[in-house]
């Protein structure tokens, strides 16, 4: 028989009696799912002992709730998901933990679990106007195109159109590309770009300012980018001979120097050739003798190639020594035209600025500023390019008209989230500029966004806003710190007879009133264990009782650990993520029955992975700089609160020494960085004391991290005259997993 409780309630009617003082006859041991009931007048009941699939935290049932007629007992639940909170439409979102500190300016928070319905919905383009109706997104009309060009050619066959859909080539030929000249009132516009390639599409300038390549002379040899007319050397030759030799010799030398402001590589310089061009004199008949000999001749062109000679200086060349030396001894004149051309040429004398490849792409985009001409170089048979009007400064990258107010939402890409957080609660749209969703890119335009029907969330002044999980209720406690916090543990208050329950008080001053009502036999009344409780009061059936939390019997025990693991995901088209973390929680809840010193042994196995990738677009093409280090931890955190406040955190596993997989990589004008790391699976058993009074609530959270540092970019811009050649846009991407497999944690007092 268990001992009577320290109070008793008096009651007037049978159903009353299951709530007196009873005696408890287990059928079998502590996870008995039958308990047969004896009231003081004899009456015998059989009600079930539920467990819902929670983990017990306690061991043993105690014989507290003989006023309901079975044992109450502490339950934990684990979660994982995301805790979403900000002041705008766009928030910030962390790892789903019990505590979650937010800032003091937070105006909403809202909690998903992995496991929350979710609606799924396409978002073709971005820079663009959607209607929400009836679950589906209706696309608004697009802006026209306002990227013009003053002149334009073809090298090779084809032909270029302009529509408001955009600059289209049309060419069946592989190697035919297009010239368009961009406005010079367009260079340092930002713009919204789109556009779609079957070869590749580049801004691009000219090596040097001076070149034209609308109009300059192209033939097989390349654009005509030089030539000098008219030099004369002496002598000018032979002009005389006989049957065995010439009078006289002729030399021709001439160095011609051309400076060409062309990145200072191999394959560029490889595009650049040089000729000499001459006159030669060519015999065609001889008659007479000696001196008097004299020869009919007619004259052709000559073009000999020159070996060029370079010097290279930063992103500048000079090219030297166009030189040619000729000396003619032989018996037939060949040398009598002093007027020389030296001419140099170059099949692709560009500097790509920036260059799309992608099928399909879209970004936002700055037209460069260039001292001459700028380029739009188009390949590709049905290329397409396309800018619209856009300020990011006062424009909105994404629309959605008609969203119900207060949704929760996500918007990912390849399922890496670039934002979320929860509409207005006044309006029905959601509006996000380019600082705010970060996850444009140039390939594969367009997003998914994610909406969150069923997920909770809170708007309102903050302290703390308690998500109740299983009862889909949220509680606002004033607190003296701005946090949301999750209950991790619930007491479980099996029920005996019909009963309505009213008045469900944390500490006599937190009502929580959504727990009120009529609860049937067999069911089971489920209090969150909050910040600060040390009692429950409950009124049932107009009857009210008093249940601390020092009053459960045994409440310290085993709890089994179930698998559980969290992901987070991040990109960003504005630059490199430089970390990335994630948390994967498990906890223990105890009460300290007497005043001492409580512990918690914790064994479980756990394991992690991240990864870190960044894609830097250049001007130039550097020699790529040796992988980075490994240097990511994962850890296991014990995190130890009493009575709701934080009182340490102690570190019981380290990993610094992943399987590391660097990868560097250069694609054309991109160059890709990135870094994974994976941990592998190991078991780690930890021990965690704290000093407690007689009651005190005690929380010990498990929290599996892993932390990943992006490597720095380490290519360096380099300096030219007058300015500094800067890298191009960087787009990186972040993952990070935190697995727990299974364990346990033991939790009792030392004595």
């Amino acid at each position: 028989m268990l001992k009577k409780q320290s109070f008793i309630i008096r009651v007037q009617k049978l159903a009353l009696l299951l709530l007196a003082l009873v005696v408890i006859t287990p059928i079998s041991a502590a996870s008995a799912t039958q308990i047969q009931l004896v009231t003081d007048l004899g009456n015998v009941f059989t009600v079930k002992n539920i467990g819902n699939g929670s983990q017990n935290n306690n061991g043993p049932s105690n014989s507290f709730g003989a006023a309901f007629g079975v044992a109450v007992k502490m339950n934990t639940y684990d979660y994982s998901g995301r805790v979403i909170y900000g002041s705008s439409d766009a928030g910030k979102g962390v790892s789903l933990v019990p505590y979650a500190t937010v800032p003091q300016d937070t105006k909403y928070a809202a909690v998903i679990r992995d496991t929350d319905p979710v609606t799924s919905l396409e978002v073709p383009k971005l820079q663009a106007a959607y209607d929400y109706s009836n679950g589906a997104l209706i696309p608004r009309a697009l802006s026209p195109n306002i990227l013009g060009y003053s002149d334009s050619r073809v090298i090779g066959t084809g032909s270029v159109t302009t529509t408001d859909n955009g600059i289209t080539l049309h060419t069946s030929d592989g190697s035919s590309y297009a010239v368009l000249q961009v406005n010079d009132n367009l260079k340092g516009m930002t713009v919204y770009l789109r556009g779609s390639t079957t070869g590749s599409i580049s801004f691009a300038a000219p090596d040097s300012p001076s070149y034209d390549l609308i109009h300059t002379d192209y033939n097989s040899n390349g654009f005509l980018l030089y030539s000098t007319t008219g030099l004369v050397d002496s002598p000018r030759g032979i002009v005389a001979c006989d049957m065995r030799s010439c009078w006289g010799t002729g030399q021709i030398a001439h160095t011609v120097t051309v400076t060409v402001n062309a990145p200072a590589t191999t394959s560029s310089i490889g595009s650049y050739s040089a000729t000499a061009k001459h006159k030669e004199y060519v015999v065609d008949t001889c008659w007479g003798w000696g001196r008097g000999r004299h020869c009919s001749f007619h004259w052709v062109d000559q073009y000999t190639p020159l070996q060029i000679n370079t010097v290279t200086k930063k992103d500048q060349v000079t090219i030297t020594s166009l030189q040619y030396t000729y000396t003619d001894t032989s018996w037939l004149c060949s040398i009598c035209d002093g007027h020389w051309a030296f001419q140099l040429y170059s099949t692709y004398p560009l500097k790509p600025l920036s260059t799309f490849t992608a099928a399909n792409f879209e970004t936002q985009y700055t037209i460069p500023v260039t001292p001459g001409p700028l380029y739009v170089i188009m390949k590709g048979d049905n290329s397409i390019i396309k800018a619209e009007s856009y300020n990011p400064t006062t424009d909105s990258l994404l629309k959605i008209y008609g969203l119900p107010a207060n949704t929760i939402y996500q918007i990912t890409k390849n399922s890496i989230t670039g934002v979320e957080g929860v509409t207005d609660g006044s309006s029905s749209g959601l509006q996000l500029n380019s600082q705010q969703i970060t996850i444009a890119q140039q390939d594969d335009p367009g997003v998914t966004l994610l909406l969150y029907p069923s997920s909770m969330y809170y708007r309102g002044p903050f302290s703390t806003a308690v998500f109740d999980l299983q009862h889909l209720n949220i509680t606002h406690l004033s607190t003296s710190s701005d946090q949301v916090y999750v209950p991790f543990a619930y007491i479980q208050i099996p029920v005996a007879v019909p009963a309505t329950i009213t008045d469900v008080k944390i500490n006599h001053d937190v009502t929580l009133g959504y727990l009120d009502g009529n609860y049937s036999p067999g069911s089971s009344l489920f209090v969150p264990i909050i910040p600060g409780e040390q009692e429950v009061d409950i009124t049932v059936n107009g009857q009210t009782l008093s249940i601390p939390l020092n009053a459960i019997e045994n409440p310290v025990g085993l709890k089994a650990i179930p698998v559980i693991t969290n992901t987070n995901a991040q990109y960003s088209s504005t630059g490199q993520i430089t970390s990335i973390d994630v948390n994967t929680v498990t906890s223990a809840f105890a009460i300290a029955p007497n005043t001492g010193r409580m512990f918690a042994t914790a064994a479980l196995r756990v394991s992690g992975e991240s990864s870190l990738t960044s894609d830097v677009s250049m001007y130039f093409v550097p020699n790529p700089p040796p992988p980075p280090r490994p240097r990511d931890p994962l850890s296991v955190y014990v995190d130890v609160y009493v009575n709701g406040q934080f009182v340490k955190s102690d570190l019981i596993y380290y990993d610094s020494d992943p399987i590391f997989s660097p990868l560097q990589a250069m694609n054309g004008l991109t160059y890709l960085q990135a870094e994974n790391y994976k941990f592998k699976q190991t078991t780690t058993i930890g021990n965690e004391f704290v000093n407690v009074n007689a009651g005190d609530m005690v929380q010990f959270i498990i929290r599996t991290t892993v932390h990943a540092d992006g490597q720095p970019i380490t290519i360096k811009p380099y300096a030219v005259t007058g300015g500094v050649v800067k890298l191009g846009s960087t787009t990186s991407a972040a993952s990070a997993t935190a697995n727990i497999y299974s364990g346990t944690i033991i939790t009792g007092m030392s004595y």
